[in-house]
């Protein structure tokens, strides 16, 4: 592996916790040089690394126009490169960047899109994750009252299960599904 490639690879490592740690616009800074890095190398992985990782930095910082542009150079690199796994990533970032642009059908979709892949994946966690990503999306889009989603948690394993059944059996839910 080339020096610079090494290089570009620690930096991505440094900015996970800084991502946490809420210092957005280091991490973004830091990231554009990874992908200026890999671009001058040639590796596209790397690139597509780094681009979907500089998403989540802006998705961070409120900037979901820039978030929406990685995401969506990275899907096409995933979609060509049939990698299932990151692909399904990316749609779920795409899903919640667009829940936050308040594109819900967009979002919905990005998220039926994810959880198709985790779901022939069998990757339960993922699974339960998009459900609520996708309950979310359909509350926002007010395409059926809210008791319908209690079909989507019922799909997810047990801890997710139990942690919002005590939700949807309280009577906010009961008053709130009459005005929907």
């Amino acid at each position: 592996m080339h020096n610079r490639s090494l290089e570009a690879e620690a930096m991505i490592q440094m900015i996970f916790p800084m991502i946490t740690m809420q210092q957005n616009r280091k991490c973004i800074v830091l990231l554009q040089e990874c992908i200026r890095i890999y671009d001058y190398l040639g590796d596209v992985a790397g690139k597509a690394r780094a681009t979907n990782n500089l998403g989540a930095a802006w998705s961070q910082n409120g900037s979901m126009d820039n978030a929406l542009s990685c995401y969506l150079e990275v899907l096409s690199y995933y979609k060509n490169k049939g990698d299932s796994s990151n692909l399904a990533r990316v749609y779920m970032n795409l899903g919640l960047v667009y829940d936050r642009l308040m594109k819900y059908q967009l979002a919905y979709e990005a998220a039926i899109k994810a959880q198709d892949i985790f779901v022939a994946k069998k990757d339960n966690q993922m699974v339960a994750s998009t459900s609520v990503n996708i309950g979310l999306s359909l509350t926002s889009l007010r395409r059926y009252r809210l008791q319908g989603i209690i079909g989507l948690f019922k799909q997810s394993p047990g801890f997710l299960r139990s942690r919002f059944q005590s939700f949807w059996d309280s009577d906010y839910n009961d008053q709130h599904c009459k005005n929907v």
